[in-house]
């Protein structure tokens, strides 16, 4: 046992620390802690206009589905189809990130997102803002891959690239705070338009600031359109395909039983699987060829990454169903306003950016075992107290401890993660590594709120019609919520049993 801990160990130091050709800290300059600073601040700007929005819609997708006559069964389908769009083109933007730079294209994502949510505002129907919402997605997708690209060779290995991955997690509980925020002070008073004005407005001043203060790649003389052909186009073409596919089963699955049919259900499922085994074979083959491959299989070979992928995948599919449950609780079971519904996720947030600034600080300090432990263990009590909440409980007996635990593992892993897969790939497909990273939580997101959705749908259908609205829907969402807890407690088991040896990642690199 021992000996095996210690090959998995040395396997694991060989990933994080790569080949000293490629990832020597001279290719990377010395930057000022302004100059670093500027740099996270505005490539965070990524994850958080991305939180902005979905803060925005986890309170306000009700008054706005009234307001455009969005169909009762498409509710979900703003947020699923953005995921959707988004996850199934990540590693392809990814990809391109790598050979046409990534300052480049995370400037065109965060122009395309600004001129979408802009026009957002000015839409008429459901179905208008489910297309806008995939185009999001498509924009964003641009965006994130670039933004770990761009930390990864601006910052060298240590505090400030820890830091920077911090905040690049940070961005995203700042984001939702804001869009909550937004949302809380306009659906009520200026109306829902304003919020995605404001948001556009924000997003152009990320746009600006990122291309005066996002360092250009020297080793660049031009972009390399000729270099296109290095990528794995098949392989982007069946990732993308599949995926796509995929969240699309999992937002029909969500839908009540009346709207399934053969041809919507399961042929989509049947050619996602196919095209995702076709996908494994074809990696699998060009890597055997030393061609251009979309994702090296070999790396799965080591258990910490596939660990890795997993607990986060286990971790975001729950916390992400989780928070958006919780959000109907308050408005559908409990009556709340959109305004009341805001003020009961700040503890989410505040103990999101504590988790991910402080994270980012400490990593390189701390055993990343039982940091990864400790949060997944923690987390688990949040599920467990929302399972047990009663339609009439108060705020403070359940909902706000579970608020302050349910960021905790997923906001360490966010920090975590990338800086372990990102180390796991050579320096010059860094967009890859953060395509990697953002899949997964793309997929664990469609997936977790496919599962969680089946489940409240079932359940609620399977009451007496006698029994009240509110109670019948709080059944179904305790069974959602305790799908969570397993995912959670499967997070944690693996967290436990197989990241031993992973040390302390994060430590600069002489």
């Amino acid at each position: 046992m021992a000996t095996e801990i210690l090959t998995e160990t040395l396997e694991m130091q060989a990933i994080v620390e790569g080949d000293a050709a490629d990832r020597s800290p001279e290719t990377i300059p010395r930057r000022s802690a302004l100059q670093s600073v500027t740099i996270i601040l505005v490539v965070s700007g990524a994850t958080f206009l991305n939180s902005m929005v979905n803060g925005l819609l986890i309170v306000g997708l009700p008054t706005i589905a009234k307001d455009l006559e969005l169909a009762s069964n498409l509710i979900f389908w703003p947020s699923s189809v953005f995921s959707l769009a988004c996850g199934s083109t990540l590693l392809l933007s990814g990809s391109i990130a790598d050979i046409l730079g990534a300052r480049p294209l995370f400037l065109l994502g965060s122009a395309i997102y600004m001129l979408l949510t802009l026009i957002t505002g000015f839409l008429q129907t459901g179905i208008e803002l489910i297309v806008f919402r995939a185009l999001h997605g498509i924009s964003l997708a641009l965006c994130l891959p670039s933004a770990v690209s761009i930390l990864a060779n601006s910052l060298q290995q240590g505090k400030w690239r820890n830091i920077g991955f911090g905040a690049l997690g940070a961005g995203q509980p700042l984001g939702f705070a804001a869009g909550l925020v937004v949302s809380g002070a306009l659906l009520d008073s200026l109306g829902w338009r304003w919020a995605f004005w404001i948001v556009a407005a924000v997003s152009g001043l990320i746009t600006v600031a990122a291309f005066f203060a996002l360092p250009k790649d020297t080793s660049r003389a031009s972009i390399a359109w000729n270099q296109l052909r290095k990528i794995d186009w098949t392989g982007a073409i069946l990732s993308s395909a599949s995926l796509g596919l995929l969240s699309y089963v999992m937002a029909i699955v969500g839908q009540p039983r009346s709207e399934w049919t053969h041809l919507s259900l399961i042929l989509p499922a049947c050619l996602s699987a196919t095209l995702g085994a076709t996908f494994f074979y074809w990696v699998h083959r060009q890597e055997k060829l030393s061609k251009p491959c979309m994702i090296p299989l070999s790396l799965f070979k080591n258990r910490i990454f596939t660990s890795i992928c997993v607990v986060i995948f286990l971790t975001w599919a729950s916390f992400n169903s989780a928070s958006v449950l919780l959000t109907l609780v308050f408005q559908d079971v409990q009556n709340l306003s959109a305004s009341q519904t805001s003020l009961r996720f700040i503890p989410d947030v505040v103990t999101g950016v504590l988790m991910n600034l402080g994270v980012g600080f400490l990593i390189h300090k701390m055993s990343t075992y039982w940091l990864v432990l400790v949060a997944t263990l923690v987390t688990l009590a949040a599920p467990l107290l929302l399972a047990r909440m009663d339609e009439g409980s108060s705020y403070w007996v359940a909902a706000f401890p579970a608020m302050c635990l349910i960021p905790i593992s997923a906001d360490v892993l966010y920090t975590v993660s990338n800086l372990v897969i990102s180390s796991s790939f050579p320096e010059n497909t860094q967009g890859l590594a953060g395509g990697v990273f953002n899949v997964v939580v793309q997929v664990a997101n469609s997936v977790g709120l496919g599962i969680t959705s089946i489940v409240a749908t079932s359940i609620t259908a399977s009451k007496s019609v006698s029994t009240q609205p509110a109670s019948k829907l709080m059944s179904g969402y305790h069974g959602s919520f305790w799908v969570c807890f397993g995912g959670m407690a499967i997070a944690s088991l693996i967290s436990g049993t197989t990241l031993r040896g992973i040390g302390r990642i994060g430590q600069k690199r002489d």
